[in-house]
């Protein structure tokens, strides 16, 4: 999909159409092409560009989480001209664009509004009681999570649907990726620990929904559903789609995080009827 023209630059500066969720940084539009509604996120605004590391993340998790079998937003990528102005020049650029989920007489409620909290985290025994008819996917995230290492689960980065129409909840596909995979570590850092991932591994475990890393927070699942018997080759091959838009650290560092995180979660985790529950002999 390729769209003739996104200009983000004014978009940006329209209240009534820019929206973010994100304190600024990334920017965040809704558009309509073809009678659709679209979401639209750029990547970071480095001084004078937008990087496109962020929406190619943003890609590259939604086709892994879909591999695994859970629902998520789909994203593709876009080309996009991007109207210059005080802060930066015209410039072509690559964003992320996902078809809105939300169908009629539907509206998403962000977990921050259900938890009732001011705090970045809270606690899993909270959070699972608070969403005790969607535990199962309240896990299933947190694995998720853990294998891409999504550092930016805040509490309006997941949510609930509402449907007017028949009085309903369910839980909403999941969505912004975009800081996952080792995307804060710094290039040259990657760079310079090239041979040896070990060390940048362990400073970049961190997280904000319920615990302060992702490790912390599946420490406490007991089972989940995400479909974890996948081979690494088929993850491999969905980053190589996107190579081209990587620098190699960056792209043997993402391999790294995927093929620990995911022999590790084999490991914990066994098959069983319907889910894969903890072996607590590990």
């Amino acid at each position: 999909m390729e769209l003739d023209l996104i200009n983000i630059g004014e978009i940006q500066l329209n209240s009534t159409q820019y929206n973010n969720s994100s304190a600024g940084v990334l920017g965040k539009a809704t558009i309509v092409y073809e009678g659709k509604n679209y979401i639209v996120k750029s990547g970071m605004f480095s001084k004078p560009i937008f990087t496109t590391l962020e929406p190619v993340i943003e890609c590259i998790c939604s086709e892994l989480i879909q591999l695994f079998k859970i629902n998520c937003a789909n994203y593709d990528l876009v080309k996009c001209t991007v109207q210059g102005n005080e802060l930066w020049k015209t410039q072509e650029s690559i964003v992320c664009i996902s078809e809105n989920f939300l169908g009629e007489n539907e509206i998403i409620i962000h977990a921050d509004n259900i938890l009732n909290t001011k705090n970045t985290r809270t606690s899993y025994k909270h959070l699972t009681e608070v969403f005790k008819n969607n535990v199962i996917d309240i896990n299933n995230m947190l694995i998720i999570d853990y294998i891409i290492n999504n550092t930016d689960r805040h509490h309006k980065n997941f949510a609930m649907i509402y449907n007017s129409e028949n009085n309903s909840l369910k839980f909403a596909p999941l969505y912004d990726h975009g800081f996952s995979l080792g995307q804060e570590m710094d290039i040259d850092y990657l760079e310079s620990e090239s041979d040896d991932f070990s060390e940048v591994y362990t400073e970049s475990d961190y997280s904000k929904c319920c615990g302060v890393s992702n490790s912390s927070q599946i420490a406490n699942i007991d089972y989940h559903s995400v479909k974890i018997d996948v081979d690494i080759e088929e993850i491999y091959k969905i980053i190589d789609k996107y190579k081209c838009y990587l620098k190699p650290a960056t792209y043997e560092f993402m391999k790294y995080i995927i093929k620990r995180r995911l022999s590790y979660v084999k490991r914990v985790f066994t098959k069983g009827e319907g889910c894969y529950t903890r072996n607590n002999n590990i």
